[in-house]
């Protein structure tokens, strides 16, 4: 849920009007009933600020097995959110 609401402010403080996300899973093995958990948690709150938003989901890839020994680096789940301002002009940028 954070992350989409992240993307979801990220577009807002440029004037521009949230309208779908696109999302990258990354989490380790599903194997692991932890792993899964995170997983399903993880969908569940993507769906919930999607509905609180009104933004659907447009796209994406999940991809497990992020894990190398005990490295469980890039396990995490993001978003970027496409927007749409009415005018370039008043668009200011996050930088």
């Amino acid at each position: 849920m954070h992350a989409v609401a992240e993307a979801a402010r990220n577009v807002a403080v440029t004037g521009a009007q949230p309208l779908a996300i696109t999302n990258c899973m990354n989490f380790g093995n599903p194997e692991r009933a932890v792993v899964m958990w995170q997983f399903a948690e993880s969908i569940r709150g993507m769906r919930d600020a999607c509905l609180a938003f009104n933004t659907p989901v447009t796209g994406g890839n999940v991809s497990f097995y992020n894990e190398s020994g005990d490295s469980r680096s890039g396990r995490r789940p993001w978003s970027a959110c496409s927007a749409c301002s009415r005018t370039i002009g008043s668009a200011t940028s996050t930088q």
